[in-house]
């Protein structure tokens, strides 16, 4: 007869504590708990046992307590039978025996992952040191090329919304985490675009997981898919110092042969993130710094979050690298941005994350307005205009009103900064007019353009009358209205500044004289003088007139 002995054990339930007696009594074992272990982000009780059965040797070993113990046991299995055999050696931990029922739990054992709990340390514990992004180079490179040598499925067709809702799974639910977190912040799938203070508008990223048309989440593209772990965390991994090789994955109970292989690295830069995240000060400017080195490590834009970038940058590059030697680097590219999407909106909902559940739901939005640029669909669509959180009270009918007297709320303007005007083109801009009108020149125009108290608004190319398409620009401040002409060199050939209580009349003109584009002319009479602003996209058009609107509080003419 075995029996249980050590300090602790009050902290299982005692239904277990009964059921362990029980299956002590019928086993010539005697278990002696050394202590407990941190748990993971499940909660479940993991502790340190000496395990001694007579005819066998006294050994210590690892001891789960759990409610999907035979689930996690076959994943483990699994894991274990398809792992190439060198990866099963070096990188998994064999389990002990099959899992024993334990009242409403289950008992799993397993062997201590490089048998010395003092040398192999959880990832976690090497976030600060100098030399994680050469950790996280080596993890990613040996998931991917070690546990996947060869592909053993074909790449699979998905949509983008199959493969965000895929790595959701419960959490869209309806009492799923992120669908309850949501709904309290007043979000929800209907909307097309959700506003950030330090990136303007943005996709929303629930919109891509939306029973409706969104822009790219029809979209199919293929997938590599492989063996994952389905849960890289920085508590999943061990790790001993100088031999880095011998790393361990740990707790497979999410493994699967046919996952998406982005996924694993991507999750595993969010659960990073989320350590990181905690070290930057509420409102900085830092934390959307933050977000560019996770999603776009080569546009990170500030030294405070450059051994962040770095981390970001090794990741992605082993990836990138990966998918290049198989012929398929456009689509590694598409399938990372949309992990960063659905574990975004996964960080998002869970209640764990706190105070920051809100800055991985703009990660996911930031992230899914890259994936919206690089399959060349960001500029199809307008943004809402930026409105004021606070609608103005009631004002007197204006000349030309033909509504109820209560003008729209004026547009917010950013501040006069180079990093946010850039994420601002971003969204107003198309592809083209991004890369052939050179995005950085626009900024510097604005920079140029605009004074120290002004907040800038939007932006367009367009063109005088007798000029070439893009040879001039319109912009908005929260002060006045810019027309500027521009030569080869982008200098101002001649500059129009109209302050908004000026304006006396706005006319829109439809046009399709440039051929094949959807155009549009502003015209504008001010006590100054008329304007014609020629050769828009009608998007823009729209959405610089009905700004206008607001600032005016005049009416559009059609023509």
């Amino acid at each position: 007869m075995g029996n249980r002995s050590g300090n602790g054990w009050g902290e299982l339930p005692a239904d277990v504590l009964a059921a362990l007696d029980n299956w002590c009594d019928s086993h010539d074992a005697d278990i002696t708990l050394v202590r407990w272990l941190e748990g993971g982000l499940s909660g479940s009780p993991v502790g340190v046992l000496r395990w001694f059965e007579r005819g066998s040797d006294d050994r210590q070993l690892i001891i789960k307590f759990l409610p999907d113990g035979p689930q996690e046991a076959r994943l483990t299995k699994r894991a274990l039978n398809l792992s190439p055999d060198e990866f099963r050696r070096s990188h998994l931990v064999e389990p002990v025996g099959d899992p024993v029922p334990v009242g409403r739990w289950w008992m799993l054992r397993q062997h201590i992952a490089g048998g010395d709990l003092f040398t192999m340390r959880p990832l976690a514990a090497f976030l600060d040191e100098d030399d994680t992004a050469v950790i996280c180079r080596v993890i990613t490179e040996s998931v991917l090329r070690e546990w996947n040598p060869r592909a053993e499925r074909p790449a699979r067709v998905l949509t983008a919304r199959q493969y965000i809702r895929e790595q959701l799974g419960a959490k869209l639910a309806p009492q799923g985490g992120l669908s309850l977190w949501a709904d309290a912040n007043a979000l929800t799938p209907d909307e097309d675009w959700v506003h950030s203070d330090a990136f303007s508008w943005l996709p929303n990223p629930l919109a891509f997981t939306a029973d409706r048309s969104f822009k790219g989440a029809d979209k199919e593209f293929y997938i590599q898919r492989g063996c994952a772990h389905g849960d890289l965390n920085t508590g999943n991994v061990l790790l001993r110092r100088g031999r880095l090789e011998e790393f361990r994955l740990i707790d497979l109970g999410r493994f699967s042969d046919d996952a998406p292989l982005a996924r694993d690295p991507m999750h595993l830069l969010l659960a990073m993130a989320r350590r990181w995240v905690e070290q930057v000060k509420p409102h900085s400017s830092n934390r959307s710094a933050l977000i560019r080195a996770i999603v776009t490590p080569e546009e990170a834009g500030s030294t405070a979050v450059t051994g962040y970038g770095a981390v970001s940058q090794a990741v992605h590059e082993v990836g990138q690298s990966w998918a290049d030697g198989k012929g398929c680097g456009d689509q590694w590219r598409i399938e990372s941005l949309l992990s960063l999407v659905g574990g975004g909106l996964l960080f998002a909902g869970r209640h764990e994350v706190a105070d920051d559940r809100e800055w991985f739901f703009e990660l996911a939005a930031y992230a899914g307005q890259e994936y919206l640029r690089v399959v060349g669909l960001l500029g199809t669509q307008s943004p809402p205009p930026l409105r004021a959180t606070i609608e103005p009270e009631p004002a007197e009918p204006v000349a030309g009103d033909p509504g109820n007297g209560r003008p729209s709320p004026a547009p917010v303007g950013i501040p006069r900064d180079r990093a946010l005007i850039s994420r601002a083109l971003d969204v107003q801009l198309v592809y083209m007019q991004r890369v052939l009108g050179n995005k950085n020149n626009l900024v510097e125009i604005v920079m140029r353009l605009f004074e120290e108290d002004e907040a800038f608004i939007r932006l367009a190319p367009c063109r005088l009358s007798g000029s070439t398409p893009g040879s001039a620009i319109i912009a908005l401040g929260d002060q006045r209205i810019y027309i500027v002409d521009l030569d080869a060199m982008d200098r101002f050939s001649s500059k129009t500044a109209i302050a908004y209580r000026d304006i006396l009349d706005i006319v829109l003109y439809n046009d399709r004289r440039l051929g094949l584009l959807n155009t549009a002319d502003i015209g504008l009479s001010a006590t100054s003088g008329d304007f014609l602003v020629r050769g828009l996209l009608r998007w823009q058009a729209e959405a610089i007139v009905s700004e206008l609107e607001a600032l005016t509080g005049r009416r559009r003419r059609r023509s």
